[in-house]
């Protein structure tokens, strides 16, 4: 039996002296053999590796290396990554846009096509003005059996296509979003998310990407949120709100307490609604301003803000009692999600302080209902609601193509009907309508950028009345308009009457 041992132990050795030479005379090391040679620790040779500055091989359960990449490493060179298909089809479309728009220098030269497919992709989203950029691998129509990428640009919140390209490009694509991002290279199994600070067109511009990875049926899938702080308007000023519900607005944020809501859909602007508030209470420099946020998106000067870490313990709660013990004047919540965060606010607000957050709900009045159910309490709900934003984003109208119209009789009598009901009157209305076109100003949309509609709701002694006696949402909306609320229906339609949008755009966005 010892024989029998010493025998296969014997093999065992001869045979890892084998793979050692092969390994050797290839220029392939193993793991010990990596650190060795790079004279560090095994948790930070794994910590490199799952960052992606390191490439290697897993040959079963172990690992490989190539003497060469750990020598680019040593320069500071990024991993060499081997593409199995083409990209030139795909650069040739991107610089071709990019020529289009105005940005013949955005992608960058040299002979790293990949680095060039990630500067390009990025740079067009950049001036596409587009908000996400959107990654995902597809069944080509006609055969389920083959796959195709599709590269996707959310512009003033309509997802467009831009490019399909060969499916086989995307893994080492969404790998270099993941090595930029500093995220797990060799995690696909898990969703991730990361952040990436870049610089665009020609280095005057930087911008702030959340990336976040999602594995699918078909392989991964990357969604990438721009965030240009440059371009973030944070005066309520200059929001273009209507008049009427500017004055409501400043009314709100000069009260001494109480909650605050922005509401609407996703997508719908509330957080940069959020932030312009906040933005307007860093103006009294004697309130100490706390945020909570999930995440932070853009950097106040005068505020406390606190990132989310839920497996840290670090939640909406949590951070709120622990907010309650830093003498805040204004608390603000970026989403409402929890009956027991809700409460938690709400007795905020009963000691003095100003609330502020988001829900999802389609109207201020709505807004109002959620805030009953979710707490379960009227009397709580009465004391302590204020003020509520409801708001939509329509797209505004190009002003270097878009003409004169007239629009037909029954559009008149739709518009005309949506305005009275909404509270809004129709005869003050300049009545200059205009219709979209297209021209390389606005990639051949016919719109150009976005602007509010909305609706205020102030909680007066009568609503107050209304909500304590668990009122219906028309009872609530009722009452609203009869004390002057315009609903975002009627506000959309006065954009239209306007001439700054379209008839069309403003059912797209509240219907």
């Amino acid at each position: 039996m010892q024989k029998n041992l010493k025998f296969k132990a014997a093999g065992k050795s001869l045979e890892k002296s084998e793979i050692d030479r092969k390994d050797a005379e290839t220029g392939i090391v193993d793991m010990d053999g990596a650190i060795s040679y790079l004279k560090t620790t095994r948790p930070t040779f794994y910590r490199w590796l799952r960052s992606g500055k390191l490439k290697g091989m897993k040959v079963g359960r172990q690992w490989r290396f190539y003497k060469d990449e750990l020598d680019r490493f040593l320069k500071g060179e990024s991993p060499r990554i081997d593409l199995s298909a083409s990209p030139d089809p795909l650069l040739g479309f991107i610089s071709e846009k990019l020529t289009e728009l105005g940005a013949k220098s955005a992608i960058q030269t040299g002979n790293d096509k990949l680095k060039s497919i990630i500067s390009g992709i990025i740079s067009l989203g950049y001036f596409l003005r587009s908000s996400d950029i959107h990654l995902s691998p597809h069944p080509l129509a006609g055969d389920l059996m083959a796959n195709h990428v599709l590269l996707r640009y959310r512009i003033d919140g309509v997802l467009r296509t831009a490019a399909e390209f060969d499916s086989r490009l995307l893994q080492p694509v969404i790998d270099e979003f993941k090595s930029m991002a500093k995220c797990d290279l060799h995690e696909r199994q898990r969703p991730q998310d990361g952040r990436i600070i870049i610089k665009v067109d020609n280095d005057k511009k930087t911008l702030d990407l959340r990336a976040c990875f999602l594995p699918s049926a078909l392989g991964e899938t990357v969604t990438i949120r721009i965030l240009d702080s440059n371009a973030v308007k944070l005066d309520i000023d200059a929001m273009h709100i209507s008049p009427n519900n500017l004055e409501k607005v400043h009314e709100a944020l000069n009260q001494p307490s109480g909650m605050i809501i922005v509401s609407g859909p996703t997508g719908s602007g509330k957080t940069t609604v959020m932030y312009a508030f906040l933005h307007s209470f860093q103006k009294k420099d004697a309130l100490k301003i706390i945020s909570i946020e999930d995440p932070v998106e853009y950097m106040l000067e005068k505020t406390v803000q606190v990132g989310l870490n839920v497996p840290a313990g670090m939640t909406y709660i949590n951070a709120t009692r622990a907010v309650l013990r830093c003498d805040p004047d204004v608390i603000m919540n970026s989403e409402i999600r929890e009956c027991d965060q809700l409460k938690l606010l709400q007795m905020a607000t009963l000691t003095g302080h100003v609330t502020l957050s988001s829900m999802h709900a389609e109207s201020a009045a709505a807004t109002i209902r959620r805030l009953i159910d979710l707490s379960g309490d009227t009397m709580l709900t009465s004391d302590t609601i204020k003020f509520i934003l409801s708001e939509r984003l329509v797209r505004i109208l190009c002003p270097s193509c878009s003409k004169e119209s007239v629009p037909t009789t029954d559009i008149i009598g739709r518009a005309s009907g949506m305005a009275r009901s909404g509270g809004l009157d129709w005869s003050s209305l300049p009545h200059t309508y205009r219709m979209a076109v297209g021209c390389p100003k606005c990639a051949m949309l016919g719109y150009r950028g976005r602007r509010a509609i909305a609706e205020t709701l102030k909680v007066t002694p009568e609503i107050s009345a209304l909500i304590r006696n668990n009122a219906t949402l028309e009872e609530i909306q009722r009452t609203a308009i009869e004390q002057g609320m315009t609903t975002i229906v009627a506000d959309g339609i006065r954009r239209f009457a306007n001439g700054e949008t379209t008839f069309e755009e403003v059912l797209r966005v509240t219907k």
